[in-house]
């Protein structure tokens, strides 16, 4: 990449080696954040790797996506730390960076690009060069990698990539009320936090007999009362955790709830990410939907939802699990339904989400006890 003059944009400016080896060693890392858009190559000193997997990228492209997702710190432009962006080299890298360099512009955020490339600014300043050690030299691509992916690494240690554990799926939804809990994902299905569960007049209002409660902490309320059942899927928020070992049965949970005329809440602490996760992949797999069609769905009924980033991948592996391609909302079987959203609409308006013969049903283990655990 050649170094060119400063743009005619007022909020934009070009970057050069001199002046970015000038800001890392004088200025506190606070007061800026640098984000290199590379899927691969050397790691700069202090630099976020940005890897979006593709429901995130379709947004960012759509601009729908808020930069809350690529870093807490650009929350709006006027208390944002002087951003700098280093472009992808490849294609799809590059499609990463100028979706971002659109929406820096088009929400007034002021930023400077790396005029040289990063071979050009190392060679200049090696001190730059991200140390690493050997035993972290492969790290997953983005958390779309499922883990026995190991064809798509990149160099350079997990220290400066996105933070997996906090960083969450946060559309645009302003203007947008909140739904209160518990939300009706549909007829049988409710979305709920702390609170909704140990609301036993809540509970009783919208016949809920089964809760699966995805935390490791919270009480089941009235686990004692014969009545309920539960499921504990025993998992915090946070990147450590994979809750893909966990659906097959949660499906199966909701689905004994659903057959026997009941209602499940699936709660976890604040009903925002964990608890939004297990009904995704149920929608997923029950309606062969793709996660973007589960998402918005999902988001329709409740604006504040955010799951975790890493939960994110996980359903995007799920995803491909299920032999969805979420970029074109396609099937497998030239028999499954052509439009996803409008199969759960259609479903949820019945009173009915039918699984398909493929999808769990009850398990026997399931039934014969009244909680179960997950650890």
């Amino acid at each position: 990449m050649q170094s060119t003059q400063p743009s005619t944009s007022q909020n934009e400016e070009h970057l050069t080696a001199e002046q970015l080896d000038r800001i890392i060693k004088e200025q506190d890392e606070n007061e800026f954040i640098l984000l290199d858009c590379r899927s691969n190559g050397d790691s700069v000193k202090l630099a976020t790797r940005v890897r979006l997997p593709n429901v995130l990228l379709r947004r960012l492209l759509a601009g729908s996506l808020a930069l809350t997702n690529v870093s807490a710190r650009l929350q709006n432009p006027t208390s944002a730390p002087q951003i700098i962006l280093i472009s992808g080299e490849s294609v799809s890298d590059e499609s990463i960076s100028s979706a971002l360099i659109k929406t820096f512009r088009n929400n007034s955020y002021r930023f400077s690009v790396l005029s040289e490339s990063v071979n050009s600014l190392l060679t200049k300043f090696p001190n730059l060069r991200e140390c690493t050690d050997e035993n972290l030299k492969s790290y997953p691509l983005s958390s779309t990698n499922s883990a026995t992916n190991s064809s798509n690494v990149l160099e350079g240690p997990p220290v400066g990539y996105l933070n997996l554990s906090s960083l969450r799926l946060e559309s645009d939804n302003r203007g947008k009320p909140r739904a209160e809990f518990p939300v009706e994902i549909s007829p049988f299905l409710y979305l709920g936090n702390a609170e909704t569960a140990r609301n036993r007049e809540t509970l009783e209002k919208y016949s809920i007999s089964y809760v699966i409660n995805v935390t490791s902490n919270l009480p089941n309320a009235f686990e004692t009362d014969p009545k309920m059942r539960y499921l504990r899927i025993s998992v915090d928020d946070n990147s450590s955790h994979n809750l893909t070992t966990f659906f097959t049965e949660a499906i199966s949970f909701i689905e004994e709830a659903r057959l026997k005329k009941s209602a499940c809440l699936v709660h976890c602490l604040a009903g925002i990410s964990r608890s939004v996760t297990i009904c995704l992949a149920y929608l997923m797999n029950t309606n062969r939907c793709s996660l973007e069609h589960a998402y918005d769905w999902v988001q329709n009924k409740n604006a504040s939802i955010a799951p975790n980033f890493h939960f994110m991948g996980q359903l995007t592996d799920y995803e491909k699990s299920l032999g969805m391609n979420s970029a074109v909302g396609t099937y497998p079987s030239s028999n499954a339904p052509r439009s996803p959203s409008c199969a759960i609409e259609a479903a949820a308006s019945a009173g009915l989400l039918t699984p398909p013969p493929t999808s769990c049903s009850a398990s026997p283990q399931s039934s014969t006890h009244s909680a179960k655990s997950f650890h």
